[in-house]
């Protein structure tokens, strides 16, 4: 379960920037935050939809709401050197800002994990054991 950022020692924890994004979020949704490789990953419910590492809020992308996130001029998320990109781009930084408007970007970046989510084949919990049926019959 994801660490939640409203029960005391648990936020005190948190990066300031970290904490500050939470609480930006907090009247749009109840956000839980987890450490991710050096940076943190913030959650709604059980799905991830935004990235923070090195102080930056990414957010996540696909092919439905990338286009307004180029066309604000945010940078997609490239760990390390740079090398890979993730489907996550910056959030515009007038939104962190404004609540309401970050709500907004946030909301989008949700529906796209969802829509990632959705796309993904259930998990079975173990494989099939039917017999082997012999050559004869």
């Amino acid at each position: 379960m994801a660490e939640p950022t409203r029960s005391g020692r648990a936020e005190r924890a948190l990066p300031d920037f970290v904490r500050f994004v939470t609480e930006q979020l907090h009247a749009w949704a109840p956000v839980s935050v987890r450490r991710l490789f050096g940076g943190h990953a913030l959650y709604r419910g059980e799905t991830v939809f935004a990235i923070i590492s090195h102080d930056a809020l990414y957010l996540r992308t696909d092919d439905i709401n990338r286009g307004e996130f180029e066309a604000a001029g945010t940078k997609p998320f490239r760990p390390g050197k740079g090398h890979i990109t993730l489907p996550y781009h910056e959030a515009p930084p007038d939104a962190l800002e404004e609540p309401e408007q970050l709500a907004q970007w946030a909301a989008s970046a949700y529906n796209a994990a969802l829509r990632r989510d959705a796309g993904k084949a259930p998990k079975r919990n173990r494989p099939s054991r039917r017999p082997l049926k012999s050559g004869k019959g």
